[in-house]
């Protein structure tokens, strides 16, 4: 599913869109949830990849659809269902907002791509080495003694 997002937008904006998306769901889901919650896993980056590709297809094909435009937010919800929801400590939540947060980056890119273009060689290689070192960062946080 990565490997189909990267194909379609690059792989420096798909990987910066998945980290947002990830990060966006899992934000939106501590803030609904009690304080007594403590879930942040990365299937919420998952499901926002199904979003940002339900969304891109839906808006970068829509003449081929016409119709039938529901179909790939359609798969993505089946997706979603199918397999965010199985488990005892599933978090539904994180699933949802993780797909929800995809979805709308992925109406605001396709509209800006479709608008600009994709971003070139060196955009995509800064969002790329950006996207690491966020992740990057983020473990040093996370494990830093103190």
């Amino acid at each position: 599913m990565i490997i189909l997002l990267c194909r379609e937008l690059g792989s420096g904006l798909a990987w910066s869109l998945l980290l947002a998306s990830g990060a966006l769901g899992n934000l939106l889901n501590a803030w609904v949830q009690s304080p007594a919650h403590r879930s942040v896993g990365a299937s919420t980056a998952v499901f926002g990849a199904v979003g940002l590709l339900a969304a891109i297809s839906t808006l970068r094909y829509r003449q081929n659809l016409r119709r039938r435009w529901f179909i790939p937010v359609a798969a993505g919800l089946a997706l979603l269902a199918i397999l965010g929801t199985e488990g005892k400590n599933t978090d539904l939540g994180a699933h949802l907002f993780g797909f929800g947060s995809g979805t709308f980056l992925g109406l605001a890119t396709e509209y800006l791509v479709g608008k600009h273009g994709r971003p070139g060689r060196a955009l995509n290689g800064l969002l790329a080495l950006a996207g690491g070192a966020l992740v990057a960062a983020a473990w040093w946080l996370a494990v830093k003694p103190g």
